[in-house]
């Protein structure tokens, strides 16, 4: 799983806590980040994780690049800065989600966002001034039927 935006990676423990094989955090701000390797080391979860120090684009294009693939991805970005029209333009984030992935962003609600071309919408819940917009890959059709992996 990837989580985007990790700050102090949260999500993506949480995510392992509930069975993922491994996590990959972005994040940017430095203090985050000595924070989050704090964390996955108090619960002894560094085998299990990878942590980037960088922009999220940036870490985009560099997953892309060395042919990771992720079946979840968790965005929380900064909210007021247009990442969600950002994300939605970056043609690696559609490279690096595996067939049947699902990505789960979220957003202020006073952030416009017209979705992700490629991904289609699963769902949208509002709790206040935050969404959540779930999106889903196409599933190919010459693996129907395969389960799961």
């Amino acid at each position: 799983m990837l989580d985007l935006f990790a700050a102090s990676g949260a999500l993506g423990i949480e995510a392992l806590s509930r069975g993922a094989a491994h996590a990959v955090f972005v994040e940017q701000s430095r203090a985050a980040v000595r924070i989050l390797r704090r964390n996955l080391d108090d619960l002894g979860l560094r085998d299990e994780s990878e942590v980037l120090p960088q922009d999220a684009l940036r870490a985009l294009r560099a997953l892309a690049a060395r042919g990771d693939r992720f079946g979840l991805v968790l965005a929380d970005p900064p909210w007021g800065r247009d990442w969600p029209a950002r994300l939605a333009g970056s043609p690696e984030l559609l490279e690096i989600l595996e067939p049947t992935a699902c990505l789960i962003l979220e957003r202020s609600k006073r952030d416009t966002h017209a979705g992700i071309a490629g991904l289609g919408p699963a769902a949208t819940r509002t709790y206040g001034e935050t969404v959540f917009d779930a999106y889903e890959t196409a599933e190919d059709e010459t693996r129907e039927g395969e389960g799961p992996k």
